[in-house]
C-alpha cells in the first residue's frame, strides 16, 4: 500500500561495502532531497551480511561488485539464499557491459 503524499517512508538498506569512502559517499547520495528516509546498515564482509540478514528484515541489499574477501558472483548467490523476494543492486566503478549483463542474468 503506498502512502499519502508527504508522508515519509523508511527504507531499510543493508549495504555491503568495504571501502568506507565508498560507503560513505553512498549513504551521502542516499541522505537528501526526498520524503523517503533511508535507514542504512553498513558491513564489509559476506558473513557479516549473512548475520544481519538472519536477524533482519531489509528492503534492499546494495552490494558492493568487488569484495576484497570474495568474489561478486559468490556473495550474490549466498545473499539470494536469506532474500529470495528482496532486490539486489550491484554497484561498481567498473565499465564492464558483459559482467552488468551477466548480473542481470544471475537476478541482480
Amino acid at each position: 500500500m503506498d502512502l499519502p503524499i508527504g508522508i515519509p517512508k523508511t527504507v531499510r538498506i543493508l549495504l555491503v561495502e568495504d571501502d568506507e569512502d565508498d560507503a560513505w559517499l553512498v549513504r551521502d547520495m542516499l541522505g537528501g532531497g526526498t520524503t523517503t528516509t533511508f535507514d542504512v546498515h553498513c558491513v564489509d564482509r559476506l558473513a557479516e551480511a549473512r548475520d544481519y540478514l538472519v536477524e533482519s528484515f531489509v528492503d534492499c541489499v546494495l552490494l558492493d561488485f568487488t569484495l576484497f574477501d570474495v568474489c561478486w558472483l559468490e556473495v550474490f548467490s549466498e545473499l539470494l539464499i536469506f532474500v529470495l523476494e528482496t532486490p539486489i543492486v550491484i554497484l561498481s566503478g567498473l565499465g564492464d557491459e558483459l559482467l552488468a549483463v551477466r548480473a542481470v542474468q544471475t537476478g541482480a
